[in-house]
């Protein structure tokens, strides 16, 4: 698995590989196909596959949990009004493989995480980037495009199409109950991935 930007504690690892884990039902999770119920410390999550209709939640939580500790944004004296467009951006481009998903609390459906896993090729086109970014957003987008180049000269040819670890973000009350460990590998199941054609 390929890792662009990721945070659990809001930190950045750039191509950081973690193994596919199959996911099964574990203490404390209940799962489907598309929604999981988490439990931890008395308190349970409702943890939904990504659609575009939690877009604009989604992103109006990156930008006020995220970008306000992510180490590179923060290092670029990143705004929030310049962040929304990237996030967004970004959203919209993970979310349709069905990889992404969002985090509420049972009783109070408040966002506590949203995870943005993607699927890059080998052969994918540079990426056209919305026109109008910041100075500092666009500065990012062209590092953070670096890496992924940078990703394919060093694995093997024969490795066309990895899923991309883009962003996990878990909001400061609700860390330290596993949220973001149980992220790292939910919907990594064999059916979806054979299902994107992957090879990491």
């Amino acid at each position: 698995m390929h890792s662009r930007m990721t945070t659990s504690k809001t930190f950045i690892s750039i191509l950081h590989h973690i193994p596919i884990r199959l996911l099964g039902s574990r203490n404390g999770i209940n799962i489907n196909n598309h929604s999981a119920v988490y439990t931890a410390k008395n308190e349970r999550f409702f943890v939904q596959t990504a659609t575009l209709s939690h877009l604009d939640r989604m992103v109006d939580f990156l930008v006020n949990v995220f970008i306000e500790k992510e180490p590179l944004a923060r290092a670029m004296h990143l705004r929030h009004d310049e962040a929304v467009d990237l996030l967004r951006y970004t959203a919209r481009r993970c979310i349709p493989f069905g990889l992404s998903c969002i985090v509420n609390e049972m009783h109070s459906d408040e966002i506590v995480a949203v995870r943005l896993f993607g699927v890059a090729q080998r052969d994918d086109p540079p990426e056209q980037l919305p026109i109008g970014l910041s100075k500092n957003a666009q500065r990012i987008a062209d590092f953070l495009n670096a890496t992924k180049r940078d990703f394919w000269n060093q694995v093997e040819r024969d490795v066309r199409r990895v899923i991309t670890r883009e962003i996990t973000s878990v909001s400061d009350k609700h860390m330290r109950k596993g949220i973001a460990t149980f992220l790292v590998s939910h919907l990594l199941d064999s059916d979806n991935i054979a299902r994107l054609n992957v090879q990491g």
